[in-house]
């Protein structure tokens, strides 16, 4: 028997499933995602008017959001490519949780349809996942997302920013995570001449995002932007 054929069989009796919805794939399928639900994600990408700051959706505010107008430090500017919830709070859950690595390219892909001009010939650094998710899944979540942008030609550095043991952040309020966030980041000693641009799965106070950039900063590498897939 070729590997072809059992791979095909395989296919057969252990038909894929689409990560979100459960939907059976075609054979032919490698995509961890039916089209339905990639339209359902893409269609609730955040737009219209945004904070400048973070790119939240505004309502009757202008330019800054209240959350960023009480930031004493707010840092780089930058923007998230959804909301935590539905589609895209389902698709991170599956990857970051449930270890459904091959959604990797899923994420990667959305990111690299929303960069700039400008953001697609920087540098790219991904924020390094806690120590938590790398025991959990045996592979850091941002550092497989930006792996897959370097295989599409994005320029990606790994080695300028480590991440310290510490709590994980989604079991604090807001205030632990700002304290906490204080201390998780260190530049690795390393720098890059060009300035460079973070990536990150959720954002939900902010308080990694500065401290990754304050970090990176110190260790005199220039913060261009950040982006996220998701905000909560």
């Amino acid at each position: 028997m070729t590997v072809q054929f059992l791979h095909r069989l395989s296919g057969f009796f252990f038909p894929p499933v689409c990560s979100i919805c459960g939907l059976v794939l075609s054979g032919t399928c490698r995509s961890y995602v039916c089209s339905g639900c990639l339209k359902e994600l893409r269609q609730s990408m955040i737009s219209g008017e945004c904070c400048r700051q973070c790119g939240l959706p505004l309502t009757s505010e202008e330019q800054l959001c209240l959350r960023c107008r009480e930031l004493e430090e707010p840092g780089p500017a930058g923007r998230a490519l959804f909301f935590y919830h539905g589609t895209a709070r389902v698709l991170l859950q599956r990857y970051k949780f449930e270890g459904v690595r091959g959604l990797s390219g899923i994420i990667a892909e959305e990111l690299l349809r929303e960069l700039t001009e400008e953001e697609a010939k920087a540098v790219i650094v991904p924020i390094p996942s806690g120590n938590n998710s790398r025991r959990r899944n045996g592979w850091g979540h941002m550092e497989q997302v930006a792996a897959c942008l370097s295989r599409r030609g994005i320029r990606v550095r790994q080695d300028l920013l480590v991440r310290r043991a510490g709590k994980e952040q989604k079991k604090l309020d807001r205030k632990g995570r700002e304290e906490n966030s204080r201390f998780v980041f260190r530049s690795s000693g390393k720098s890059s001449s060009e300035a460079v641009v973070l990536i990150d799965d959720v954002r939900t106070t902010g308080a990694s995002i500065r401290a990754a950039c304050a970090a990176l900063e110190a260790g005199g590498t220039h913060v261009k932007s950040w982006i996220v897939f998701a905000i909560d």
